[in-house]
């Protein structure tokens, strides 16, 4: 695993060790290293999260699973795309958004915990739930019952 620069915005390479400016690369992009040509993962954090995989990307953003280093838990990080997380009235709505989900105690609603901004995106932490989503168990089963869509919808 290469080594992160402590602003995360470089990485060594893990063959060659040639220092490499990864601050523009997508977070978990592979990038060939341009000395040797070796091929590694762009590590990323936000804050105290460390993103190991991504979960789904989306319109307004993408979510990883993250590992919280603080409290060593994993976690669901919502990331807001840039140019989203430049528009204040965009975090404002996401903002509210997640005080509105934060307020609801329900099994069935996934959890807000906090949220914040790094490498000037917005973020939003959230419980991570290991379910898969419906098109993961329409991909396994084919076509799924309309009450099992509904239930997992509602």
């Amino acid at each position: 695993m290469p080594e992160m620069a402590p602003d995360s915005s470089s990485q060594s390479c893990p063959a060659c060790g040639l220092i490499i400016d990864v601050s523009q690369e997508e977070a978990l992009a592979r990038v060939a290293c341009p000395g040797c040509g070796e091929k590694f993962r762009v590590e990323r954090a936000f804050d105290n999260f460390a993103l190991l995989e991504t979960l789904g990307v989306g319109g307004m953003g993408s979510v990883y699973k993250a590992r919280d280093t603080r409290l060593n838990r994993f976690v669901a990080l919502k990331i807001l795309r840039p140019e989203l997380s430049a528009d204040p009235s965009e975090i404002r709505r996401l903002e509210q958004e997640a005080r509105a989900t934060a307020a609801v105690n329900d099994p069935h609603v996934v959890q807000v915990f906090s949220s914040g901004t790094d490498h000037g995106q917005f973020y939003l932490v959230m419980e991570l739930v290991d379910q898969g989503s419906l098109d993961d168990r329409m991909a396994e089963q084919g076509r799924v019952a309309e009450a099992q869509a509904l239930d997992t919808g509602i």
